[in-house]
């Protein structure tokens, strides 16, 4: 089996094409743009242990972060705040909900 990985920034940017079933493994660390991320499908999971991660991310030495309907979430809160949001903004929106279990708040 073939194992996609990605830039973290593209999957911040757009889930579309990832399933809702679908979750984000990132390596340990400080995640930048440019970090390799795998996104899987939990459903897919062989181990008999449902909430371990797959072969795949322990192979890249990366563990669970973050379901890929989260994300969307997270991307869809910032586009409804800020019109054409940079890279920089996916990368410091998706940081901020991790760190504080929130959505980031750019008004005033």
């Amino acid at each position: 089996m073939s194992i996609n990985t990605y830039k973290l920034i593209d999957v911040l940017k757009g889930t579309e094409g990832l399933g809702e079933d679908d979750a984000l493994y990132l390596p340990p660390g400080l995640w930048e743009k440019e970090t390799t991320s795998l996104a899987w499908d939990v459903n897919d999971v062989d181990d008999v242990d449902p909430d371990a991660d797959p072969e795949a991310a322990k192979q890249l030495g990366m563990k669970y972060v973050i379901m890929i309907q989260d994300l969307d979430d997270i991307a869809k809160n910032l586009e409804s705040q800020i019109d054409n949001p940079s890279d920089d903004d996916y990368l410091s929106a998706f940081i901020f909900y991790m760190e504080n279990d929130a959505f980031i708040y750019n008004g005033t």
